[in-house]
């Protein structure tokens, strides 16, 4: 009879613990943006393993975290690697492209990394701000519309807004808030030099 009591007891003991677990998990999961991100990267590994995916995190050679304080701390210090965010003709003056658009065009990120910064310009028109890797910050000005939001992890296939034909869609690339010009384009990729 003593068996059976102390069986019983460690049973409830370890549902007891086992639900403890999961509503700490649905809590750690529905408030901090860390915890989920991770969450979400191990279930989307196990997913394409089965279905035979490939898994494009591989290819990354940069690894973000979003604090719940909203500061990135970046963990790789390489320059990460950029294209140009529109195949249309553009003007490079002083680090700035500004490409001439005919009609509505929708705009890619350059490369991977975190939205840092939406806001709007003086003629009503919105601008945006990706943070890449070694401290490197891509900016997209003149967006009628903007398709994602603040700290959205993104990479170069995803769309972060269009353009209206009749403002010219603005490109710079920025390191401590300065332009920079240390680079050279080669099929629309940008070829960093020191």
């Amino acid at each position: 009879m003593n068996f059976f009591i102390c069986i019983k007891k460690r049973s409830i003991i370890t549902v007891l613990v086992c639900f403890v677990l999961i509503l700490s998990h649905f809590f750690f999961y529905s408030h901090f943006n860390a915890y989920k991100k991770v969450v979400d990267s191990v279930s989307h590994s196990i997913f394409n393993s089965f279905t035979g995916e490939k898994n494009t995190t591989e290819e990354d050679g940069n690894i973000f975290f979003v604090s719940n304080f909203g500061e990135y701390i970046n963990l790789g210090a390489n320059l990460p690697k950029l294209t140009l965010p529109s195949e249309e003709e553009y003007i490079l003056e002083n680090g700035v492209f500004s490409f001439n658009l005919k009609e509505n065009f929708t705009i890619k990120c350059a490369g991977t990394g975190i939205v840092k910064k939406i806001g709007y310009l003086e003629n009503g028109l919105k601008f945006l701000e990706v943070r890449h890797s070694g401290n490197i910050v891509t900016r997209y000005e003149n967006l009628k519309i903007v398709g994602v939001g603040e700290n959205f992890n993104v990479k170069n296939v995803h769309i972060l807004g269009t353009c209206l034909g009749d403002s010219p869609f603005v490109f710079k690339v920025l390191k401590n808030d300065k332009v920079l010009e240390n680079y050279k384009i080669e099929n629309g990729e940008l070829k960093w030099q020191n």
